[in-house]
């Protein structure tokens, strides 16, 4: 369900975290601050990845520069749904995780 929006600002399937093309075949959707600290699929957190980083990387809290490169990621892909005027669900909560900090927040609190 979060494809089309992962499309819009990332229509190439370029990692996130290595910044090579991914082969449709090796496509995955990664959680920036693991799923296993916040319980919780939100889209301002979920990035394309190739499917074996994705298993390297586990439980590993990102550091500080990978967070500020999902804060980037987050303001384009608002940019790109305000764009085309989608409005949902998954779209209020990425403005309130911009608005609000969220993603610092949160990778803080992870932190302990």
């Amino acid at each position: 369900k979060f494809r089309k929006y992962l499309d819009l600002e990332n229509p190439n399937h370029i990692c996130f975290h290595t910044g090579q093309k991914i082969e449709e075949t090796k496509l995955s959707i990664d959680h920036v601050i693991p799923w296993s600290y916040l319980f919780s699929d939100d889209l301002w957190n979920l990035v394309y990845v190739d499917k074996s980083y994705n298993s390297s990387k586990g439980n590993k809290i990102p550091s500080e520069e990978t967070i500020n490169k999902l804060e980037e990621r987050n303001y384009r892909l608002l940019d790109k749904v305000t764009q085309k005027t989608m409005s949902d669900k998954n779209t209020e909560e990425l403005q309130l995780s911009i608005h609000n900090g969220l993603v610092k927040k949160f990778w803080i609190g992870c932190q302990g």
